[in-house]
C-alpha cells in the first residue's frame, strides 16, 4: 500500500525533531506508536471479522445447495416409491382378477360332470 523506505523515515524523523523539539519527541513518538498499534489491531480485527463472515456466508450457501439437492433427491425417491407402489397394486389387482377368472373356469367343469357317475379312483 505505502512504500516508505529508510530515507523517507529519516526525513520524517528530522522534521518531527525540528517541529516538536527534543524534549517532547520521545513522548510524541510513544503516543504515535500506541495509536499505530491500536490502528493495526483494529484493521486485523476487522479483517478477521470480514473473513469469518465471508466463511459463514460460504457455508450457508453450501448448505442451501445441499438442501436443494437433498430435496430434489427426496422428491425423485418419493416419485419412484409411488410408482412402485402403484405397479404393485396394479399387479395385485391383475392377479386377483386372474384368480377370480381362473376360479370360475375351474368351477364350471366340476359342475358339468354328471353326478351319477362314481369316481374312478375308488
Amino acid at each position: 500500500m505505502f512504500e516508505i523506505g529508510f530515507w523517507e523515515l529519516l526525513l520524517i524523523a528530522v522534521i518531527a525533531l525540528l517541529v516538536i523539539g527534543p524534549e517532547r519527541l520521545p513522548k510524541v513518538a510513544y503516543e504515535a506508536g500506541k495509536w499505530f498499534g491500536k490502528l493495526q489491531r483494529f484493521v486485523r480485527n476487522a479483517r478477521y471479522e470480514l473473513e469469518r463472515e465471508f466463511h459463514n456466508y460460504e457455508i450457508q450457501q453450501t448448505l442451501k445447495e445441499q438442501k436443494k439437492q437433498l430435496e430434489d433427491i427426496a422428491g425423485r425417491a418419493s416419485d419412484a416409491v409411488r410408482r412402485s407402489v402403484k405397479d404393485v397394486q396394479e399387479t395385485g389387482e391383475d392377479a386377483a382378477d386372474d384368480a377370480r377368472e381362473g376360479g370360475k373356469e375351474t368351477a364350471q367343469p366340476e359342475s358339468s360332470q354328471p353326478k351319477d357317475e362314481p369316481d374312478k379312483h375308488e
